[in-house]
């Protein structure tokens, strides 16, 4: 198994997977009516991060890996 089969191609899936559990949450929402901008901030739990950064950890553990790949250094994603 060759860098690429061991790291990008994980990464699509685990994007590709994100994005249909989003799509599938939106359309939730929206057959409850609830206006995706109210849940932005929404936590699972008190001491979580927001929603936001729960999605930008999901780009900087897959985009960013792969960049941590070409640059030879990796950190965690900004606090935001």
């Amino acid at each position: 198994m060759n860098l690429y089969e061991q790291s990008i191609a994980n990464y699509q899936r685990i994007l590709a997977s994100t994005i249909t559990v989003m799509e599938k949450g939106a359309s939730y929402f929206k057959e409850q009516g609830i206006d995706l901008n109210d849940i932005v901030e929404m936590r699972l739990a008190d001491d979580m991060a927001a929603f936001p950064f729960q999605v930008n950890s999901v780009m900087h553990h897959s985009l960013g890996a792969a960049q941590g790949l070409i640059k030879g250094e990796f950190g965690p994603p900004p606090a935001t």
